[in-house]
């Protein structure tokens, strides 16, 4: 299948997204956060300084920074232990990322593991300055980053939040066409009616973001429960409660 031709000359300091496969990341919130950090990183390296070097032929980069410019980037300042503890967590978790495997001819092939080197250097006896080294391999780190969000979605608030925006991201990058399926009644599966209402107002939000700053149409279909298609251009909860598919069309070119 041909995808789209977009720009993948993203502006800095806005969450950016490749091509995702639908089972790459399952149900787990622990899975979910973690594609989300992950996401995090690559957009908050992308405004700072590395080294370029060569393992055996291949090309990787290495960043430095304090822990806290980090942590501040995606809203997790002030960095007390509980938060400094799950970076530090994250930071181990990503080292077992699967290897990328690339085969070049029946004589040649190439493995090379996306983050072989991680770091952390205390710089004071108390803590308060982790400065981590971090190792990136070339072919990860400069993938076509097809997609990007606005800044409202560079960080989250609580769980249900970021089930709101992993949800949208999900939609946008996992399917090729420009136009766009969130499927509601798997999002609100097992949530007690707060939950989903705090979802729906959030989904409305979010929405609102992107369509102000040109990411999607300000046109949307809604699949109801009883199968009919309403067409509108502007969600409500009211419109929400009674949809099961909520369609919408990306715009390849946004104005910013």
């Amino acid at each position: 299948m041909n995808l789209i031709k977009r720009d993948t000359k993203k502006p800095t300091n806005y969450l950016i997204s490749n091509y995702l496969n639908k089972n790459l990341v399952t149900d787990s919130m622990d899975d979910k956060l973690t594609f989300y950090r992950i996401l995090q990183f690559l957009s908050f390296t992308r405004t700072r300084h590395f080294k370029k070097e060569i393992l055996n032929g291949e090309f990787y980069y290495t960043f430095s920074f304090p822990l806290i410019d980090f942590a501040k980037r995606i809203n997790l300042y002030p960095l007390d232990t509980y938060r400094r503890k799950k970076l530090l967590t994250f930071l181990e978790q990503i080292q077992n990322l699967p290897p990328i495997y690339q085969w070049f001819s029946d004589f040649e092939f190439r493995s090379s593991l996306v983050f072989p080197v991680i770091r952390v250097k205390n710089q004071t006896s108390k803590h308060t300055k982790l400065i981590i080294h971090i190792t990136v391999s070339e072919s990860f780190y400069k993938l076509q980053y097809p997609f990007y969000f606005p800044d409202s979605f560079y960080t989250f608030k609580n769980k249900y939040d970021l089930i709101s925006k992993f949800a949208i991201i999900k939609s946008i990058s996992s399917q090729f066409s420009t136009r766009k399926v969130l499927h509601l009644e798997d999002l609100f599966k097992g949530l007690n009616n707060q939950n989903k209402t705090y979802i729906k107002n959030n989904l409305i939000q979010q929405f609102q973001h992107l369509n102000h700053d040109g990411f999607i149409y300000n046109e949307f279909h809604l699949v109801q429960k009883d199968k009919e298609i309403i067409q509108v251009n502007k969600l409500t909860k009211e419109l929400l409660n009674s949809t099961q598919q909520l369609i919408f069309y990306e715009n390849i070119k946004p104005k910013i």
